[in-house]
């Protein structure tokens, strides 16, 4: 199987501008249908072959679009995005369905690493785990999926670091909208992007949730953070954050210790805070709906021979009881 997918994947060219290549596969046709249609209806099924794809869309029936599904690869910086909608809108005495079986995969001649950012969102009546399923390593385990205890609107976000070399990361992505003929559409976008040469994660993953319920709109994400090449040539770096809160900074340290965040129960316990801080700079927040959940800051230019140590904190609530996200923990060398 391996052997397969690499020589599908050199059947198209990568997608990227620096050391990270990627290629978007779908392993089974794409396909939207109208289920319900009486048999022998002529356009009730578009597909899309297997194979490798840039842009790929079916809408069916053909003149109705009762069910769609696109999907596609661009670069982002040095990196890729891969954007994916799946809408079922059939009339009411109809049914209409969505498939989809894609597969991102990563490489680079030297192992680097790299940011993932995942997020998927529901908008309809009937969330469902099927909707989309993200499988980071191919392994069998869903790091992320549609579903969600609000029935109206939802979006999930999962961040993470992982190495990408010459053997290469897989990314499955699997869709199946069959909500019937009440409408449902789910979305998801994946970016996969290299992260600045001076910059190495120090501490694993924050395992700690933030969650935002309703009125405001139900979002759940993690905390993590990551270093990647300046927006512009008057910059060192862009620090990059996952998190959640009206409040949050970017905390700087001398040195790697941490000390833990004892909070009362029932909050959630947050990993562990830089202990010996020397500057702490609030962030633009870049993602504010349903939640401020993005953090971004731009880094000056920074003498050369430092070696600094940075992690991104938010608080969730403007009132007490506060809740605190910590990030991981990243070493720079400048």
């Amino acid at each position: 199987m391996r052997t397969l997918l690499v020589g599908l994947s050199l059947l198209a060219p990568a997608i990227a501008q620096g050391p990270l290549q990627a290629t978007l596969l779908a392993l089974q046709p794409i396909e939207a249908e109208w289920t319900s249609a009486p048999p022998g209806t002529a356009g009730a099924l578009v597909s899309v072959p297997a194979g490798p794809i840039t842009r790929a869309e079916a809408y069916a029936p053909v003149g109705q679009n009762w069910a769609t599904f696109d999907c596609s690869i661009a670069p982002l910086g040095d990196g890729v995005r891969v954007l994916a909608t799946s809408v079922v809108f059939p009339p009411g005495s109809e049914l209409a369905e969505t498939r989809a079986d894609l597969l991102l995969l990563l490489s680079a001649p030297q192992p680097i690493t790299v940011a993932l950012d995942l997020h998927v969102a529901h908008f309809g009546d009937t969330p469902s785990a099927a909707g989309f399923r993200i499988d980071i390593g191919d392994d069998g385990s869903d790091e992320l999926d549609t579903s969600s205890p609000e029935c109206c609107g939802s979006v999930r976000r999962h961040a993470t670091t992982v190495t990408v070399g010459p053997t290469g990361l897989s990314v499955r992505i699997r869709s199946n909208n069959t909500m019937g003929a009440s409408p449902q559409a789910f979305e998801l976008w994946v970016d996969a992007e290299p992260w600045h040469a001076a910059a190495t994660p120090i501490s694993p993953a924050c395992d700690a949730l933030g969650t935002k319920l309703p009125p405001q709109g139900y979002y759940q994400g993690n905390y993590q953070m990551a270093v990647l090449p300046p927006l512009s040539p008057g910059e060192f770096a862009l620090l990059r954050a996952a998190g959640l809160g009206p409040f949050d900074l970017f905390v700087v340290s001398a040195d790697p210790g941490t000390v833990p965040l004892l909070l009362p129960a029932p909050l959630p316990g947050p990993c562990d805070l830089l202990g010996n801080l020397v500057f702490a700079f609030p962030a633009e927040a870049t993602i504010l709906s349903p939640a401020r959940s993005g953090f971004e800051l731009r880094v000056p230019f920074l003498p050369i021979g430092l070696v600094i140590y940075v992690q991104h904190l938010s608080v969730e609530n403007e009132v007490a009881p506060f809740a605190f996200g910590t990030t991981n923990v990243v070493r720079i060398d400048t």
